[in-house]
């Protein structure tokens, strides 16, 4: 019979800790009136164009050779990115920039690691309202 008060079955020098990545949300500035578009290529005079590929399925992993999108000569200056996995939100918490995570050459947006997305919206009204996605860079081996 097993003591489960044990400590040689809890181990106290087993402590449990995770291997999963910080969780962030990608939405996009309110204060700003902002033009969003979903196609296969950019659309002039859309602020933001995302592929119409991101919306295809609802997880999914992009590398850092995939297309997101494409965006106006204000950049990634659209983008806001919060720490979607600090549940005390920690008001002295640095803020994040989303050129941590997106890069953006002659307005093409892509991820700077492999990224794990799971889309929260898949129309323009929604995405603008609610956010595009939570993601999480993940590890490769």
């Amino acid at each position: 019979m097993v003591n489960l008060d044990s400590d040689r079955v809890t181990g106290v020098d087993n402590i449990i800790q995770t291997d999963s990545p910080a969780l962030f949300k990608l939405s996009f500035r309110q204060d700003i009136p902002l033009a969003l578009t979903v196609q296969s290529k950019p659309v002039f005079g859309a602020n933001i164009t995302l592929h119409k590929n991101l919306l295809a399925h609802a997880s999914y992993i992009l590398s850092p050779a995939d297309i997101v999108g494409w965006v106006d000569s204000n950049s990634l200056s659209y983008f806001e990115i919060n720490n979607a996995s600090d549940i005390n939100h920690n008001k002295y918490d640095v803020p994040c920039l989303p050129s941590q995570f997106f890069t953006c050459e002659r307005g093409v947006i892509k991820v700077t690691k492999p990224t794990r997305i799971n889309l929260i919206a898949k129309n323009s009204d929604d995405i603008l309202r609610y956010g595009l996605c939570f993601f999480a860079h993940i590890k490769t081996r």
